[in-house]
């Protein structure tokens, strides 16, 4: 369209001499094309044409007044709207869909390539989903939040008739059933206070009568409040039991409530919107984490309990951008997160909702957890905030003391915690990281200096030549082997350095007790024993390492 109205078009017209990206969707003004492909390319068109792109192309197997139309009202000026009328450009690339089944006749499949000069460089082409859920029912518990809009949206884009409950906050239930509503979809909205089972039989017995039917089941409604871990005597017998009872208690009642529904089609679903912080300790409160695990072991369970009708599989996500609860957690926390994230990005909503799409549509899983936090590397925060706390805590001391800090070079793990605290403090930071950890995008890039090196040898060996004295926090197989290496090395004169253990919580206790076991049974002299020292507040090993006299091997002989 120009001007108004329908304007030939060549593919040298539209290629020649250019680089130029064209998105192909199945029809204009169609669920999932409205409310995920256009508006994608709509909102990223700067981003896109920054990087050498010429123009964007949306085309579809509609005239051109549709495409016009379409385009004006998704505000697409940035695009190029064509309509492949007879599908002639469509067949030519050999990327036709039959929906004559649907009543659409010959379409175009979902796909995206690159044309420069007239020549395809890449191409993308989505898994055609022949709405498989069309007409099934889904009751979407908490749908008037971030999460559980973006699952029901996403759901009703597939052809589902959606139920989506509220408990206050109506307007953001409405909100989400106009959206489906808009995208051509069927949708309700009911109040359900799920720390009430009568409440939730009604429920359930509503949405059959509304739409006739129930097929998917999401659990995905919770409550919470920021608690921290040590603060025992805050969490208090009426806060316990309100977590879980929302959180774990109402998620099997639901799924009780429903099971005979669920059992009555062709295979029914539940899903189960859990945590990443019922996995590993450190969300915002002991209840919350405790209430999340017990959702992720009554996945497994129900998996069991409702086999072979009804699979049951769980989401976890970890920090999940743009949503009420992110904007609630500290800035450093929030951080910290986005930086481990391997993928270089944490989860949104809308991921969440597509590893829904996964599980609500497949035959073969049922009892599976998928974390969804962008992927976290080796490196650990450990199970309990206080090693974190530990490890950015000794970062601060070392920098205030007027100490420059070596270490690893990631931006994940406590490694990265004792990084931060020194930088928060204006210290000097050197990093020394392996050029295939890098390829995995790990490297802390904030640092006063970074350097890129070969392999862990050179790694260790630069570490060993730039530190004065050496402090183990707490890790893994990592950590151990790095602290006995340098215990070693110190063992024979390879250096006259000190080292010491940071023992957050009593960490090493047992592996201080076996070190003197070896002593006793003659092993391990005690001169050497005495070699690693082991404090629990770093001030105090700190003290204690710059304080100690490292033995030559001519003094161990004496012994």
């Amino acid at each position: 369209m120009r001007d108004g109205k329908p304007t030939p078009v060549t593919t040298d017209e539209l290629f020649a001499g250019k680089k130029v990206v064209v998105f192909a969707v199945p029809g204009a003004f169609t669920p999932t094309c409205s409310q995920a492909h256009l508006p994608g390319f709509v909102v990223n068109a700067d981003a896109i044409k920054a990087k050498g792109v010429d123009d964007i192309v949306c085309l579809s197997v509609n005239d051109a007044f549709v495409m016009g139309a379409w385009g004006d009202n998704a505000n697409a000026e940035e695009l190029t709207m064509v309509g492949d009328g007879n599908g002639d450009f469509t067949k030519a690339v050999g990327l036709e869909m039959d929906g004559s089944g649907f009543g659409l006749g010959s379409r175009s499949q979902r796909y995206a390539m690159i044309v420069e000069d007239g020549t395809v460089t890449k191409l993308a082409v989505e898994v055609v989903s022949l709405m498989l859920l069309q007409d099934k029912v889904a009751l979407v518990t908490g749908g008037s939040g971030d999460i559980g809009g973006a699952i029901a949206r996403r759901l009703g884009a597939e052809g589902v008739r959606v139920a989506v409950t509220y408990v206050g906050a109506q307007a953001a239930a409405a909100a989400t059933v106009a959206d489906i509503q808009a995208a051509g979809g069927e949708a309700w909205a009911v109040q359900l206070d799920q720390r009430d089972p009568e409440a939730i039989v009604a429920c359930v017995a509503a949405v059959a009568a509304q739409f006739g039917s129930l097929d998917i089941l999401i659990n995905n409604a919770a409550w919470n409040i920021g608690i921290p871990f040590p603060d025992l005597d805050a969490l208090d017998a009426e806060i316990w039991d309100r977590v879980l009872e929302t959180n774990l208690r109402a998620p099997f009642l639901l799924a009780r409530a429903a099971a005979e529904l669920l059992k009555a089609g062709e295979g029914g679903h539940i899903v189960n919107i859990s945590s990443a912080g019922g996995i590993s300790p450190g969300s915002s409160s002991i209840a919350y984490s405790s209430s999340k695990a017990g959702l992720n072991h009554l996945t497994r369970c129900l998996a069991v309990a409702m086999a072979p009708q009804v699979a049951v599989n769980c989401v976890a996500p970890g920090l999940v951008e743009d949503t009420r609860m992110a904007g609630r957690l500290p800035d450093a926390i929030a951080a910290g997160a986005r930086r481990q994230a391997v993928l270089g990005r944490v989860g949104q909503a809308e991921d969440i909702a597509e590893q829904v799409m996964t599980f609500v549509t497949s035959t073969s899983i049922s009892g599976q957890t998928m974390v969804i936090d962008g992927g976290m590397p080796g490196s650990s925060d450990g199970r309990l905030p206080v090693y974190a706390d530990a490890a950015r805590n000794l970062g601060a001391v070392i920098a205030k003391r007027g100490f420059g800090l070596v270490y690893g070079g990631a931006s994940v793990g406590l490694m990265n915690e004792v990084a931060e605290g020194a930088l928060t403090e204006d210290g000097e930071v050197i990093g020394i990281l392996p050029e295939w950890l890098e390829s995995w995008e790990v490297a802390h890039r904030g640092l006063t200096e970074l350097r890129i090196v070969e392999s862990m040898h050179e790694r260790k060996a630069q570490m060993a030549a730039l530190a004065d004295t050496f402090v183990v926090l707490p890790g893994g197989i990592g950590s151990l082997e790095e602290c006995f290496e340098i215990w070693t090395w110190s063992q024979l004169s390879i250096h006259q350095k000190s080292i010491g253990l940071l023992n957050v919580d009593g960490y090493y206790d047992q592996l201080e007790a076996f070190l003197d076991h070896t002593v006793n049974e003659g092993f391990l002299r005690s001169t050497h024993r005495q070699l690693l020292l082991s404090e629990s507040d770093p001030q105090v090993l700190l003290d204690a390492l710059l304080a100690q006299t490292v033995p030559s091997a001519g003094k161990w002989e004496q012994t």
